[in-house]
């Protein structure tokens, strides 16, 4: 409810993700998603902190002129160790802390579900008139 008695301190060592664009926390690390650098980490609980930057290799999806493509917003489940981060290109899952991420919002699924002919998939209770051609006005 009040600002520090030492004031705002700087975390701004090693920052190399251009834009800040979200953040959250996953216990002491901050985490922030950036314009240029995927999700970004630092220990907040040291002064000193150097910002790390993802690894090309970190599964979230790289720029075509090098770097990550913007991560738009962070949420962490600090209990599961979970990290989601969301962009133009979907989004994605890490349960080590934001080390290695996966894709979790394909556009294409491999699971099939099928039912017989003659029935419809159906979000809830619907009434359907049947007409002739005849009797549509």
């Amino acid at each position: 409810p009040k600002d520090p008695p030492e004031g705002w301190i700087a975390f701004n060592n090693g920052w190399q993700g251009g834009s800040c664009l979200a953040i959250a926390f996953l216990s002491s690390t901050v985490l922030a998603g950036s314009d240029r650098g995927g999700v970004l980490q630092l220990d907040g609980s040291k002064r000193d902190s150097v910002w790390q930057m993802q690894d090309l290799s970190s599964g979230l999806p790289a720029r075509d002129k090098g770097g990550l493509r913007a991560v738009n917003a962070v949420a962490s489940d600090p209990a599961r160790n979970l990290v989601m981060a969301g962009g133009e290109a979907g989004i994605f899952a890490s349960n080590n802390g934001a080390s290695a991420f996966r894709p979790v919002s394909n556009k294409e699924f491999t699971e099939a579900v099928t039912l017989p002919s003659t029935w419809l998939f159906c979000s809830g209770e619907h009434s359907v008139e049947v007409v002739t051609e005849d009797e549509v006005d």
